[in-house]
Order: structure tokens, then sequence, then C-alpha cells
């Protein structure tokens, strides 16, 4: 287990945090899940991380905020960024904040199963 990939993932929605568990599981990953900016950054600090997903929508801060703190402490570590609402930000915008890729809800799993893999590849370089 000690090497299996650790996945951040932070959702304000539990259900959302539940189906990324099966999903990652599946993918012989190792979840993260964290429902605030706060915790997520927290963990950073306590336990390697190889790929963030985070919603737009967190609670006390965007997802764009934890996307840029990540960035500037952690640029190694690859981001996608999801959301249910397209018209709060545009895929340009974020993928100009750093973001490697950008999802709306709902997700289409083989796309997203592509980009988890993109971002895990680098682990093993």
């Amino acid at each position: 287990m000690a090497n299996q990939p650790q996945v951040m993932v932070v959702d304000n929605d539990e259900n959302i945090l539940s189906a990324f568990e099966d999903f990652l599981r599946k993918e012989n990953c190792q979840i993260v899940a964290e429902t605030s900016a706060e915790e997520a950054l927290a963990h950073f600090t306590e336990q390697r991380i190889d790929l963030l997903i985070t919603d737009i929508r967190v609670r006390l801060h965007s997802g764009i905020t934890l996307l840029l703190q990540v960035r500037a402490a952690y640029p190694h570590v690859p981001t996608i960024v999801i959301t249910g609402h397209p018209d709060v930000i545009t895929e340009k915008e974020v993928l100009e904040y750093g973001a490697d890729y950008f999802f709306l809800k709902p997700l289409e799993l083989d796309k997203l199963r592509f980009a988890l893999r993109k971002c895990l590849e680098i682990r093993t370089k």
C-alpha cells in the first residue's frame, strides 16, 4: 500500500468523495478525502500527495485558491480541477492558473481515468 499513489480529493459533497474512493481504489490509488481547502493544505505538510483533484467550490476557500497555494508550495504536484458550475470559470482560466486538467460534472470516467494516469505517469518516471 505504501507504494500506491496518494490522491487528494477535495469536495464539499460526501457522495462525490465516496464515488472517488471507489474509482481510485479500482485505479490502485489511495485517497485522501477532504472537504475544505484548509484541511487539504494541512495534509500536504503531513504526507506525500501525488495528485490533487479539487472542486471549484469547497468550504471556506475556492478550489482556485487551493490550486494556487499548492502550485506555489508544491509545484511538482499535478492538479485536476472539477466543477458542476461551468458559469463560474472557464477551462482556459483554470489551465492558466496551473491546473493540468479541467472537467465538468457529471464526470466522464474514461476522460478522468486518462487524466489520472497521465498525471501519475510523472510520478513513476
